[in-house]
């Protein structure tokens, strides 16, 4: 089925576009032989890719799921086509910190409207002569709804195609949850300060929205004090996240952590994980620059 309507595409009202992997094997296979060879003779490619995703949220609507695409140019042509912003003059300026963040409405729109309807999106991005692919504007929709963004800058096929097939493997046959929300609580004595990942939260203390969810998946989350804890009682924790599994069923999965309480610095420096602490400090600092900007773009 070809879809030329890019401003307006739909998908057919009775039976949808899916049908049973086992009974249609040799055609979905067909297929997948075939795409390598469709566009094998364009020279200037001008992807669509916009209404290509919303397209693929309205197939996915009824029920959620996970949509894995591919880019090898910036998509220019149609709604929410994307022009070169990367322009050398503003670069190591404070005008360059735009560069690593969209507020193109329409890619926000449809990153929003996945969200909604339990839909994650896995973007595998590879620019054969290292092309100008706009990650930011492009990547905002795997971020928000739980994706991921696979990044392989100035692609070789020889030296690349062994990663690129071995992660789009694990990418669509690891076990995953749709439709997800997280609640993080904690003793009294603190409270979360922030959380970083790839989720959307629409006001702080809400739960955090996944459209979809996977063990590879990490939330770091900072406590900070609003009280004085007692060395004699310990710290309690608590994640909860709430799921729909691909056959359908709606789970809650509770991770519960006890620790120590200690009065000094030194003990808890002895057993602290310093690539988390990085990994944090990088996201805080993330964190504080995106502020700032939305800040001077409002």
């Amino acid at each position: 089925m070809v879809m030329p309507d890019i401003d307006d595409p739909f998908v057919p009202l009775s039976e949808g576009l899916f049908v049973d992997p086992y009974e249609s094997k040799d055609v979905i296979t067909s297929l997948l032989n075939l795409i390598p060879t469709l566009f094998s003779q364009i020279k200037n490619s001008e992807p669509a890719l916009l209404p290509t995703l919303n397209a693929a949220q309205a197939a996915l609507a009824a029920t959620g799921g996970r949509i894995v695409c591919s880019l090898s140019a910036l998509p220019t042509w149609g709604p929410g086509r994307l022009f070169l912003r990367d322009d050398g003059k503003i670069h190591n300026t404070d005008a360059e910190k735009k560069l690593f963040t969209t507020e193109h409405p329409g890619w926000r729109k449809t990153a929003e409207k996945m969200l909604q309807t339990g839909v994650g999106v896995d973007i595998f991005m590879a620019a054969p002569n290292g092309g100008y692919l706009d990650i930011a504007t492009v990547g905002h929709v795997s971020a928000a709804t739980g994706g991921e963004a696979y990044y392989y800058p100035n692609f070789q096929s020889p030296r690349d195609v062994a990663k690129l097939s071995s992660e789009i493997k694990h990418t669509v046959t690891r076990e995953s949850g749709y439709q997800a929300l997280m609640k993080v609580r904690c003793s009294n004595g603190l409270q979360v300060s922030s959380y970083h990942g790839n989720f959307v939260q629409h006001t702080f203390g809400a739960d955090l929205e996944f459209g979809v969810v996977d063990a590879d998946k990490a939330i770091g989350v900072m406590f900070s004090y609003d009280g004085k804890l007692d060395a004699k009682l310990d710290a309690h924790f608590q994640s909860a996240l709430l799921y729909t599994t691909a056959g359908g069923e709606r789970r809650v999965r509770c991770c519960n952590i006890v620790a120590s309480v200690s009065e000094g610095g030194k003990d808890g420096m002895r057993f602290v994980d310093q690539d988390a602490v990085v990994n944090m400090i990088a996201k805080e600092g993330e964190f504080v620059n995106e502020t700032i900007l939305q800040a001077a773009l409002s």
